[in-house]
């Protein structure tokens, strides 16, 4: 009776998280997406890049939904539209966040990502009207550069960002550099559409 009172109050080991064979994934076919699937892995350590052109035949990432940490940068950069809500488990990226994608017209499928520890970069997304898949991320260890969003109306996603290095919305035509402003200042210009600012009143503290 002892021996099972002592196997029935013991602690419930911790499961760890089951870390991607490989350190960096690059997405841009149907066979690497089925490939990263059969793993059944939740953890990319390094990079994750998904790179997809025009005639390519599908329309989402759902494979990539047991995906919960990318250790390095979480890469999107496509000519093809195609369904972001297979990452929506996604809740950390170590490194930095790049969405350059010319169809896209919505960052949903984003909006778990709480952090990111480096640059997030959105930019060359012709179609984009609003940041608001970007609405759980409350820090970014870097610069958040929002630029060469022609149709961007509404930024109002980012509004639970309390911490950010550089903020900088625009067209950037006057830039020199792609990242590391620093300083914490906020750039906003060259907007034509941009209705409001709404969404950075959250906004607190700059990482310098």
């Amino acid at each position: 009776l002892l021996c099972a009172l002592v196997w029935i109050f013991a602690p419930i080991p911790e499961i760890s998280a089951a870390v991607c064979s490989e350190y960096d994934y690059e997405i841009s076919s149907n066979a690497d997406l089925e490939a990263i699937a059969a793993e059944q892995c939740n953890e990319v350590a390094g990079k994750l890049r998904l790179e997809f052109s025009d005639g390519d035949d599908y329309d989402n990432v759902d494979a990539l939904l047991g995906i919960t940490t990318v250790g390095g940068n979480l890469e999107i950069n496509a000519g093809h539209e195609f369904d972001l809500s297979g990452l929506r488990n996604i809740t950390s990226v170590g490194g930095s966040l790049f969405v350059f994608h010319d169809k896209l017209r919505s960052l949903e499928g984003l909006h778990n990502i709480e952090s990111v520890g480096q640059t997030i970069h959105i930019s060359r997304n012709n179609a984009l009207r609003d940041l608001d898949g970007l609405r759980g991320v409350t820090e970014a260890g870097g610069d958040i550069l929002i630029d060469y969003n022609p149709s961007l109306v509404d930024i109002d996603g980012l509004r639970n960002l309390t911490h950010i290095g550089t903020l900088q919305i625009g067209r950037c035509d006057y830039c020199t550099a792609g990242v590391g402003y620093g300083g914490g200042a906020i750039t906003i210009l060259d907007n034509d559409n941009l209705r409001h600012i709404d969404g950075l009143e959250g906004i607190t503290a700059a990482l310098v």
